[in-house]
């Protein structure tokens, strides 16, 4: 099926089917166990599909179940270090969630994607205004800008997702589309790639 979720061995074999339904930014928990992921859930009257959710799923495909439930978009799931809390995007701006309890805050606006770091103490965030990077504590104190978005050169590129490097630093897409990355205060930068998408 288009956009199924499938979990496939480190070779590139053993490919088993985990949800036979249209599944997006599929994150692994950080402890193995758990896969959670948006998709598309009621139509619009028109017969486009607009709602979605997020779900969560055992990694074997057992245990399916919906996190959130609501009439606005929800999608980019981002696990905390733990495990225990999930940051993502709804209505362009940061919520957590707390997966075991369901309870959600939400955290800072005007925002594009998160990505919550190794140590727990920092979300990096692409500014839905203007591309910038930024930085945000989980409890949304501390917001600041680390790069800025500029169509030419090693800077940013506008509107593309970022992640952490399990040493924490910043890994982003240039504008002319090679991968690097920076440290957490926006220097020390250094490509990785001639050419780069998404990090992951």
């Amino acid at each position: 099926a288009s956009h199924a979720l499938y979990a496939i061995a480190a070779d590139g074999s053993e490919a088993t089917l985990l949800a036979d339904v249209p599944a997006y930014d599929p994150a692994w928990s950080p402890d193995g166990a758990r896969i959670a992921y948006w998709a598309y859930t009621d139509p619009t009257p028109s017969g486009l599909w607009a709602e979605t959710e997020l779900f969560l799923i055992d990694a074997d495909g057992a245990g399916l179940r919906r996190l959130t439930d609501n009439a606005r978009p929800d999608r980019s799931p981002a696990w905390s270090p733990d495990g225990s809390q999930l940051a993502f995007v709804r209505d362009h701006a940061v919520w957590i969630l707390d997966v075991e309890r369901g309870r959600e805050r939400r955290v800072t606006r005007d925002v594009e994607s998160v990505a919550w770091s190794p140590d727990g103490r920092w979300l990096a965030l692409t500014r839905g205004s203007d591309g910038a990077i930024l930085l945000v504590r989980p409890d949304g104190t501390g917001r600041h800008r680390i790069a800025r978005s500029n169509h030419y050169g090693d800077q940013w590129g506008y509107g593309e997702p970022v992640d952490w490097t399990p040493g924490g630093r910043i890994a982003y897409v240039t504008s002319n589309t090679k991968l690097a990355t920076m440290t957490r205060k926006g220097t020390g930068r250094r490509p990785l790639t001639d050419r780069g998408y998404t990090p992951a």
